[in-house]
């Protein structure tokens, strides 16, 4: 490997790893945390294996069973989709922001009120707690969508004679994908579940 392609990844690492102000794997340990169970508050390995280790797996077999490769043609595709994919979940990520004192603060009027219905207590705590989970699932598929299209765009950029190098990113785009589909999914539904029990909760009123 010459030496500034080593300077070109030593800095990169740098920019994302080390830089307290960016570190984006803080990000995915926090999603990591998401797929906890809410019964015994422990890591769900089933969600581990349905968000993780499963879209590994069907990205690799996609490569290197049926053949699938990012071609630059399906990575410019990728460009577009992707991109439109960032700005929404970026738009929404700013809209529960600014929303952030409903759907997260303790509603302390409602709690007190509650206090004497155990089951009431539970479901409030229930709802906050879905609500953080969506809005690090938002920006966890954010940062993979990102993710995504800048390795969309190097793969429109390597010659087509590397082979390798366009398997192993051919690799991590599909793992990207998969990824962030399941995590759109879950975003759908637990934005459902919150509006739902929101609107049960102004209703009742």
């Amino acid at each position: 490997m010459r030496w500034d392609k080593i300077v070109f990844i030593i800095i990169i690492v740098l920019m994302l790893f080390v830089n307290s102000k960016v570190r984006i794997y803080d990000i995915f340990l926090k999603q990591i945390l998401v797929y906890r169970n809410y019964r015994n508050n422990r890591i769900s390995i089933w969600d581990l294996m349905c968000f993780i280790i499963f879209p590994l797996v069907l990205a690799v077999m996609s490569v290197f069973c049926f053949h699938y490769l990012v071609t630059p043609r399906l990575a410019g595709s990728l460009t577009d989709i992707l991109a439109l994919i960032f700005t929404i979940l970026f738009g929404y990520e700013a809209i529960i922001a600014e929303r952030g004192d409903s759907l997260f603060a303790d509603n302390k009027d409602e709690q007190s009120d509650n206090a004497k219905d155990k089951n009431s207590s539970v479901n409030l705590k229930v709802l906050q707690r879905t609500a953080q989970e969506t809005y690090i699932t938002i920006i966890n598929a954010t940062l993979l969508s990102l993710i995504g299209l800048i390795n969309a765009v190097i793969l429109t950029l390597i010659a087509e004679d590397k082979v390798e190098l366009i398997e192993t990113l051919s690799v991590l785009e599909f793992f990207l994908l998969f990824m962030l589909v399941m995590q759109l999914m879950m975003i759908t539904k637990r934005t459902i579940k919150v509006v739902d029990n929101l609107n049960k909760k102004s209703n009742s009123k």
